[in-house]
């Protein structure tokens, strides 16, 4: 991190970085599992810690993304060191969106659904499991690589700051169901946290990163 802030700050930090393979978990040894925790859980820690010390000590504005799976929300079987990695970072998204948002510091993640990749496929879809991506997805296809850009591009921008949330959702196109109780709820926090001035745009820019992971879920992607 020092040589990357040789010449300047960096604005964005983008947790992306994870390994994961099947296995029966009983099965697992400490060292596989380690494997699996060290990019994707303590990584991406190390990686958060040492720009966020950077940036406080700078007084500079900064963003973190994480991109997450759609594991933190229902669990996955035979890729247990993965699910729970990556839950433990949208715990510490969370917790860094209040402790971080006074200062100037967003902490956003996306948990995307199915968006194959070469790697991915071949280490989470060995051949002989028939079923597809696509025929998992209600919409009958996987996720397009330039949704998720867009959805980070917006995420890690100004306009991810603004408190009213539901309208910049709707503003680049999200449609919000406001019926669905997860995102009443999600609302609801917001405008209770703005209310009180709890930690501003921040907090709710990281709300902003939790409907958009229900927008992604509700997607089917």
């Amino acid at each position: 991190m020092d040589q990357v802030w040789q010449d300047a700050p960096i604005d964005v930090l983008v947790n992306n970085a994870a390994a994961t393979f099947i296995a029966q978990s009983e099965h697992l040894s400490f060292r596989a599992a380690d494997a699996i925790l060290a990019p994707t859980l303590h990584g991406t820690m190390y990686c958060t810690l040492a720009a966020g010390r950077r940036w406080i000590e700078g007084k500079h504005k900064g963003v973190v993304l994480s991109i997450l799976s759609t594991s933190t929300i229902t669990g996955r079987a035979f890729t247990v060191p993965s699910s729970m990695a990556k839950t433990a970072v949208l715990a510490m998204t969370r917790s860094l969106a209040v402790e971080w948002g006074p200062k100037g510091i967003r902490t956003v993640a996306i948990a995307p659904g199915a968006f194959p990749t070469p790697g991915a496929t071949g280490q989470l879809r060995p051949e002989g499991r028939g079923e597809t991506w696509s025929h998992r997805n209600p919409l009958g296809r996987a996720g397009e690589h330039s949704e998720l850009a867009n959805l980070a591009s917006f995420l890690i921008s100004d306009q991810a700051g603004r408190s009213n949330v539901l309208a910049e959702l709707e503003r680049i196109g999200l449609k919000v169901d406001k019926s669905d109780p997860r995102v009443t709820r999600l609302l609801d926090e917001v405008k209770e946290r703005e209310a009180i001035g709890y930690a501003g745009g921040a907090v709710a820019a990281g709300q902003v990163a939790e409907i958009a992971l229900l927008l992604t879920i509700g997607a089917g992607r």
